[in-house]
């Protein structure tokens, strides 16, 4: 029995005399002849042959026969895992990872797996994944065959849908600043393949993957039509279509880098003070405004710019009012920026104050003062006061919080006296007076001819020695005083140079011009020196008689 598969050729071979003639079933196939060998592809199960062999002079024998049985061979189908264009054909993008798959009715004992004429795998499996991936268009056969030895063969066309060139992009400038919108995306070469080439734009940030913009972008420019906060990269996608099959391959990526602004800080140069923040200041008080950040500034007054941007990181002003909101727009190389928070500004009035002084009141700015006169300088304000700093020429004497100050030791010239005064919230005011000094620089020399007489006498007149000096306008006043009394002024007019007594005398008695400095306004006394009158007390008169008692 010959166990052949359907449709397989197969050749009888007989040998013994000259000639041969086969049988079919006991059918002779033809004429007896000298071939010895019968080849048929179309037996059947149950088919018997056999062979009559003839000598030289005719006679004959017959073979034993061969039975033939027919087997099945494997209906098989070969499938890919790639795009299917049609029932013997795939389409596949470059790169692609394909697996062949073959299903069959019958077990299958190998498989011969061929690409183009390269016969690239015989396993026991039945499947087979291309190693490296293909890389153009050819063919993917599949050869089983059984244990038997029956066998069948299917092929797929492979089709390359093959870009070429993905293309390329640009753009003017990829530096932006957060919250910019990039410019537009042009195309700087077209992408070409063998399918019908369409485009879509797509982005994507650190650490995620490209998406498809939100917006539609199928053309070979991209405009982006929203502002970006954080560095972005842009790839235009080029997609061919061919046997029903989209393959995608990517231009290059543009990376637009946005540019982190500047940390913008305010501050009152020296406080603590930063915004956000009040600050209060006094009317008319300077005030710098330090900021940080960048490398230009621009600052801002009520939202409205103060000037342009420059290097500088300070604003000067004593010109604010309450309500004023000053901020700060810093910039770094590329012009990126970011606003600082806002100071808002109160201002509080100074106090109003009044200096005065219990020295004499030349005018409402100044005062006349004697020479060793304790004066005690009296501030009054229209606010409360935290210090009082009082200020002798240009040195600061006292810093109370009491509001008057007594020069102790007496102003000894002509200078000024000034207050500061400061309230809790710093708001200070500063008045000054100034301090004029009558002075009287000699005071004067007065002389007698005697100063000696006897009771009931008048002392000889006064003269004038010297007469007295200083600032203001001098006149005189004399003056007398007996012992243990205090001087005063003689009972008579005498304001001259010179004093003649009018009365007699009959006790010692002192004499001393004074001498008067009006200067400013302001009297101011000095007296000479002393002269003692001395009064001699008479002796007492007795008269005797020698040698009697007769006084």
């Amino acid at each position: 029995t010959l166990t052949l598969c359907a449709g397989e050729d197969v050749t009888f071979v007989a040998t013994g005399g000259t000639e041969r003639l086969f049988y079919l079933d006991n059918n002779p196939l033809g004429v007896k002849s000298g071939s010895s060998t019968l080849s048929t592809s179309t037996l059947i199960t149950g088919n018997r042959i056999k062979v009559e062999t003839f000598d030289a002079i005719g006679c004959s024998s017959f073979s034993d026969e061969i039975v033939v049985q027919i087997v099945d061979n494997p209906i098989i189908s070969l499938t890919s895992t790639a795009f299917a264009s049609s029932a013997s054909s795939s389409t596949f993008c470059e790169g692609d990872t394909i697996t062949f798959n073959v299903t069959s009715t019958s077990a299958i004992a190998t498989y011969t797996f061929i690409v183009g004429s390269s016969a690239v795998s015989v396993t026991t499996n039945n499947f087979y994944t291309t190693v490296p991936p293909l890389s153009s268009t050819t063919s993917v056969s599949v050869r089983v065959e059984t244990a038997g030895g029956c066998t069948a063969s299917q092929t797929l066309d492979m089709f390359l849908n093959d870009i070429t060139s993905s293309g390329n992009i640009g753009q003017v400038s990829t530096t932006i600043c957060a919250g910019e919108t990039p410019p537009a995306f042009t195309n700087v070469a077209s992408a070409t393949g063998v399918g019908t080439i369409s485009y879509q734009w797509q982005s994507r940030t650190f650490g995620t993957d490209f998406i498809s913009v939100p917006v539609s972008a199928t053309t070979r420019v991209y405009t982006e039509t929203s502002a970006i906060g954080t560095t972005t990269f842009y790839r235009r996608a080029a997609i061919s279509t061919f046997g029903g099959k989209q393959c995608e391959e990517y231009s290059n990526v543009i990376e637009v880098k946005v540019g982190t602004p500047p940390i913008s800080t305010l501050q009152v140069q020296g406080t603590a003070i930063s915004a956000p923040a009040t600050l209060t200041l006094c009317a008319g008080e300077d005030v710098t405004f330090v900021a940080t950040g960048g490398t230009e500034r621009l600052f801002y007054l009520d939202n409205n710019p103060l000037g342009v941007k420059s290097g500088s990181s300070t604003l000067s002003t004593s010109t604010l009012i309450t309500g004023n909101r000053i901020k700060v727009e810093t910039f770094d190389a590329i012009g990126c920026s970011s606003f600082s928070d806002e100071i808002v500004v109160q201002i509080v009035d100074n106090p109003v104050i009044s200096l005065t002084s219990t020295a004499f009141a030349s005018s409402a700015s100044s005062s006349t003062f004697c020479e060793g006169e304790a004066i005690t300088f009296n501030v009054t304000s229209t606010s409360a006061i935290a210090t009082y700093t009082f200020i002798v020429g240009s040195s600061a004497v006292s810093v109370t919080t009491n509001n008057f100050y007594t020069t102790v030791p007496p102003l000894s010239s002509t200078t000024s006296v000034s207050v500061r005064v400061e309230t809790a919230a710093g708001c200070t005011a500063t008045q000054t007076l100034k301090m004029f000094l009558n002075e009287i620089t000699s005071s004067g020399n007065i002389g007698q001819a005697s100063a000696t007489i006897c009771s009931g006498e008048t002392p000889p007149a006064f003269t004038n020695v010297a007469s007295a000096t200083g600032v203001g306008t001098i006149s005189y006043q004399w003056q007398s005083r007996t012992f243990a009394t205090d001087f005063i002024n003689v009972p008579v007019s005498a304001t001259t140079q010179v004093y003649t007594e009018t009365s007699a005398l009959n006790t010692t008695t002192f004499y001393r011009r004074s001498a008067i400095s009006t200067f400013g306004g302001k009297p101011c006394v000095e007296f000479s020196n002393v002269i003692e009158v001395k009064v001699g007390t008479p002796p007492i008169s007795t008269l005797q008689v020698q040698g009697t008692a007769i006084s």
